[in-house]
């Protein structure tokens, strides 16, 4: 995935073309890094905005019926993108005419899910017993139909390493989705509100991506040298596929077995604690897989790059997962509202998995980067049947259940594989990495199992709200004093004040 063709880029191949990117990685990356909290902090106070009132305007059931739908659908769509995407955006040199044929491979295989999913409607509501899921499906399969024509112009972005672009597109998407979403529920719709958030979301990313990226596709030929560019998205596909069935199984598996008011409360405890963080990586990944990549021909820069990373992620994640673990009670009721307490505790064992996630959830632009996509299948595959294994063992003891199994999976067996098998690619070392997140993870630990019975005591003799100001201030104190005292921490906050500070250097280059 390496190789380097001799010629000088056309006009045509403006687009594909990298070779100005080399003299200042470094600074489009802290750039990149800038733009992309920046768009997710917009995009997180939207959907949050947008939750708050839809949960108050919808019922559990509504979301139930539309997670059942498209947990079970979805493990088809991931193949629309047959991870081409991916590969446009690793391989070192291409050309315009192979992301032509990438584009219209994108664009049938899109067309053909799409319409597989639209078929399999009456098969989803016969599963689940639920006559509404047929045309819900049917919605879905339309959107997934389109979404190809979005995919190569976003990977033409990211291989560019326009990130102002692509922070945007990720805000311009997120507003455009919930708007309908209101509008949707505000006119009486109910449960297709949620639908139509989905289908909008996918529909305004599309528009924006032609818009701000600026290329056409030509007309597909033959002999351009695509079969190994199609072989490694097919492998990349793969993983993801797995991917997705290790993080919605458990909708599924509710959904079937114990309906959709659990799965509704279950799901927006999932979303509230879990797709923020999912959705900040994708835009991550659009920096830092095209920045790894660039990388490629430099070990000793792709391995100081990556342990930065994992460092910064793991510090950073250890007071938000704390602190939503603690005050899940609060965090619902205000989120939520009070007829939503049922997913409190779900929410607090989420809210551990996410520590695991942080990391984990980097392993795959890690595995990409490199090249190493059967590493990154047999991961993704592992990582499914464990996960899976640990829904159904949490199954009969309900969402809570499910959601603790989720988190003892997460945090003992997954991200412990995760960092050996990132030690068998090229330029990474098991060693390397489990020291960059050890620190964040003993830390994480220690305040989760300490800070329960403490609060405990502290309601008793202070009140509940006094009781939450002390912890919090104890939190923040310890993390303070670990930032400043230990040499990790110290690295932490260098690189994160780096990327902050990324956003205020001037850009060179063609695009930002």
């Amino acid at each position: 995935m390496n190789d380097r063709s001799p010629h000088a880029p056309s006009a045509r191949d403006r687009h594909t073309d990298v070779s100005h990117l080399r003299g200042d990685i470094g600074g489009r990356a802290l750039r990149g890094g800038a733009y992309t909290v920046l768009a997710q902090l917009l995009s997180l106070v939207i959907t949050i905005i947008g939750t708050m009132i839809l949960a108050r305007m919808l019922e559990p059931a509504d979301f139930g019926l539309v997670a059942m739908a498209t947990a079970l659908v979805g493990a088809i769509q991931m193949f629309s993108d047959g991870g081409l995407g991916q590969a446009t955006v690793q391989r070192s040199s291409l050309t315009d005419t192979q992301v032509s044929n990438l584009f219209w491979a994108n664009v049938l295989l899109a067309l053909i899910v799409g319409a597989a999913i639209a078929a399999l409607g009456p098969l989803v509501a016969a599963f689940y017993g639920e006559s509404r899921l047929e045309g819900i499906t049917v919605a879905v399969g339309a959107t997934v139909a389109l979404s190809g024509l979005g995919i190569q112009h976003t990977a033409l972005l990211s291989r560019q390493m326009r990130f102002k672009a692509l922070a945007a597109i990720q805000v311009v998407s997120a507003l455009a989705g919930w708007v309908a979403a209101i509008v949707f529920a505000t006119l009486g719709f109910g449960y297709w509100a949620l639908v139509a958030n989905n289908s909008m979301f996918a529909l305004a990313g599309i528009a924006a991506a032609w818009i701000l990226c600026g290329w056409r596709p030509g007309l597909p030929c033959r002999g351009a040298g695509t079969w190994h560019l199609l072989r490694f998205g097919g492998t990349v596909s793969l993983a993801g596929f797995a991917n997705y069935l290790s993080r919605n199984s458990d909708n599924i598996l509710i959904g079937r077995f114990l309906g959709e008011t659990p799965l509704g409360i279950y799901d927006r405890a999932y979303q509230l604690m879990l797709k923020p963080l999912r959705k900040a990586n994708a835009p991550i990944s659009a920096v830092l897989q095209p920045t790894l990549s660039r990388l490629g021909d430099d070990p000793v820069a792709f391995e100081t790059s990556s342990v930065r990373l994992f460092r910064v992620m793991a510090y950073c994640a250890t007071p938000f997962v704390v602190l939503l673990a603690v005050f899940s009670q609060e965090a619902i009721f205000v989120l939520l509202g009070e007829k939503w307490i049922d997913a409190v505790e779900p929410f607090r064992w989420l809210a551990l998995s996410c520590a695991a996630q942080v990391v984990t959830l980097q392993g795959g632009n890690m595995f990409i980067s490199q090249g190493c996509g059967r590493l990154f299948l047999a991961f993704s595959s592992a990582n499914a049947v464990i996960v899976t294994a640990a829904f159904a063992i949490g199954l009969p003891w309900g969402i809570t259940g499910v959601s603790l199994a989720y988190a003892m999976a997460c945090v003992f067996v997954c991200t412990p594989l995760l960092i050996i098998m990132l030690g068998r690619t090229p330029r990474l070392s098991t060693r390397s990495v489990a020291r960059a997140i050890m620190p964040g993870v003993l830390l994480a630990a220690a305040l989760c199992a300490g800070l329960p019975p403490l609060r405990f005591m502290l309601e008793h003799t202070m009140g509940s709200v006094a009781s939450g100001v002390v912890i919090g201030a104890l939190v923040v104190g310890v993390y303070a004093l670990l930032l400043t005292a230990s040499r990790d921490g110290r690295d932490a906050v260098s690189d994160l004040r780096a990327a902050v500070s990324g956003i205020l250097s001037k850009p060179r280059g063609r695009h930002a």
